[in-house]
């Protein structure tokens, strides 16, 4: 058996779990839907294409009730791994423009680093799409209080 560094099982873990996690929701977004049949797909877009953004493209890659539509990223290094993965999806260096541009985008799942959450997550929820942000939902308290108002 070869040995796994920690990190790099952490890493595959959190993935792992991430998808786990978003398969009952994307199910019943898509049954409860008026907009969606059962064998549509949700149009989903990841923001922020570093490690745990490209580990949540794989995850998603493997799940027949999501189809990735964008992705975004402001580092075009990082953004060419995300095109990588998901080399159907459009790709924006915007979350302003992803949000105004991307065609069938329904669902958004922030990856980006924690300071960026606030910002990110105000701008999907304002568009009125469905958001998962990796944890923790804002860097500061004060910022959680202004995303919740």
């Amino acid at each position: 058996m070869k040995d796994l560094p920690r990190r790099d099982f952490l890493f595959q873990a959190a993935g792992s779990l991430a998808a786990v996690a978003l398969t009952p929701d994307l199910l019943a977004l898509r049954g409860r839907s008026r907009f969606l049949s059962r064998d549509a797909k949700l149009g989903v877009a990841v923001v922020g294409t570093g490690d745990r953004g490209r580990e949540v493209l794989d995850a998603l890659a493997t799940l027949d009730a999501a189809h990735i539509v964008a992705i975004c990223d402001e580092d075009p290094g990082r953004l060419k791994g995300g095109e990588r993965r998901a080399p159907d999806a459009q790709a924006f260096t915007s979350v302003a423009e992803m949000l105004d541009n991307a065609f069938g985008l329904q669902a958004v799942i922030v990856c980006t680093p924690t300071h960026r959450h606030l910002e990110v997550a105000s701008a999907v929820l304002d568009s009125g799409r469905h958001l998962y942000c990796e944890t923790p939902l804002a860097h500061t308290v004060e910022a959680a209080r202004a995303l919740a108002a």
